[in-house]
């Protein structure tokens, strides 16, 4: 059984996962890690948890260098497959599971965006480690997502315990830590119509990865019935994420 930590499962989802329920967020949070100086057009970035590239694409033809690094190469693949995106950027493919990275201020900004294990006192150490200047992490609060791999779960008494949301952690280990932090909200409405296919194909893969059995599709398909017409689900998706950007303590 593999779960959202493991590089098995983002290997398994690589070819269903997409960032819709994200809005125009990403661009905006880049925005505005360049609109308050925190990352700056002659950086060196370090990416963790780069994925298919939501951030990754925005932020490359903004930055002096942009190392991608993820521990599953599908989804390094897919970043690198968008040529024309990426033609003219200094873009580094970087195949390393982030727990086990041995940093050394190599960078000028690490940055990481929905990252699993990152509300860890390790990973903030190691971020902190690879990082010369400042580091930020995008994280989620609410999730539309979680909310029906959660009901599914329920239905099929399958127990899933999907990411936890809305933690103080990060603030917590800042502030424990003295560190010059700030925290911005992002929330978006996502009003999307999807093909209910499409959305049974990614939450049966999601489950199989989880290594559950079940009838997933029929109960994806229940679930959803309400807001399906004609083989396309309606969904207006409240969701919101947080930005945490720091300094680093001078060493």
């Amino acid at each position: 059984m593999a779960n959202e930590c493991d590089t098995e499962f983002w290997d398994g989802m690589s070819d269903v996962y997409f960032a819709d329920d994200q809005g125009d967020t990403p661009r905006r949070i880049i925005d505005r890690l360049f609109d308050t100086d925190s990352v700056r057009e002659s950086d060196c970035v370090l990416e963790v948890g780069a994925g298919p590239g939501t951030y990754s694409l925005l932020l490359a033809p903004r930055v002096r260098v942009l190392v991608c690094m993820d521990s599953s190469s599908a989804m390094l693949d897919r970043l690198f497959a968008n040529k024309d995106a990426l033609e003219g950027c200094r873009v580094e493919r970087f195949h390393q599971d982030w727990s086990s990275y041995n940093p050394n201020k190599g960078y000028d900004f690490c940055f990481a965006s929905l990252l699993p294990r990152s509300a860890s006192g390790s990973s903030m150490e190691r971020m902190e480690g690879a990082a010369r200047r400042g580091c930020a992490i995008v994280c989620w609060e609410s999730r539309w997502g979680d909310t029906l791999t959660r009901a599914v779960s329920e239905r099929l008494g399958a127990g899933i315990k999907t990411p936890d949301r809305g933690s103080s952690f990060y603030e917590d280990w800042l502030s424990d830590h003295h560190r010059d932090f700030h925290i911005e909200r992002f929330p978006t409405t996502a009003y999307r119509t999807v093909s209910l296919e499409s959305i049974v194909d990614s939450e049966v893969r999601r489950f199989v990865m989880y290594g559950v059995e079940g009838d997933v599709a029929g109960t994806v398909t229940d679930l959803l019935a309400h807001d399906t017409e004609d083989g396309m689900v309606r969904i207006k998706a409240e969701n919101v994420l947080r930005l945490v950007r720091w300094e680093c303590p001078e060493r």
